[in-house]
């Protein structure tokens, strides 16, 4: 069997454990398009296609209708980028991944520029004036990269939920004291 048909089986099979095989109608395209060089496809039936090609079977033309109506939804997702008709492109295609970034206590802080340090300094001088004994090291160890399991290891903590409570205290400290949100 091909690609397409474990693909069908499959998808089905996954269906009709979700939701019962009462609830489920498999509707099978007949129809498909012919694709000419250098000219608009258009449209053609089973029917037609096995004039043009006696030899062809049923499975044959609904593998490949399966395929193209596949490829077909999944260029039509919002998620993917067609790049088919792009002068110069490396590909005909790719995935974007939405979703939502963590919040900023769980991004891994990556190597920054001059003027990112310096913030990072002047944060760390606020600090000195704003947080507690115990926070200033743990927003120090977070501002310079290290993770939360890093900074509980450094500083002798149980957990690195525990380095995350305190770097999140420091922060929430911080912006209520530059008058931010908590």
């Amino acid at each position: 069997m091909s690609k397409a048909g474990h693909f069908v089986r499959r998808a089905l099979a996954l269906r009709v454990a979700e939701v019962g095989p009462n609830k489920v109608v498999a509707a099978l395209p007949l129809y498909g398009y012919r694709w000419p060089l250098n000219r608009p496809a258009t449209d053609i039936s089973y029917d037609e296609a096995r004039r043009e090609s006696p030899r062809l079977t049923l499975l044959a033309w609904l593998t490949v209708v399966v395929k193209r109506v596949a490829i077909d939804y999944m260029r039509a997702l919002p998620e993917y980028v067609d790049r088919r008709r792009e002068a110069g492109a490396t590909s005909p295609g790719a995935w974007r991944k939405v979703g939502t970034l963590p919040s900023e206590s769980r991004l891994r802080r990556t190597a920054q520029s001059p003027s990112g340090r310096a913030a990072d300094r002047e944060l760390m001088e606020l600090a000195g004036a704003v947080l507690s004994d115990e926070q200033r090291p743990a927003l120090s160890a977070w501002l310079e990269g290290a993770s939360f399991e890093e900074i509980a290891a450094r500083l002798e903590l149980t957990t690195a939920d525990d380095a995350e409570k305190r770097v999140r205290a420091a922060v929430r400290r911080i912006r209520r004291h530059l008058g931010g949100e908590s």
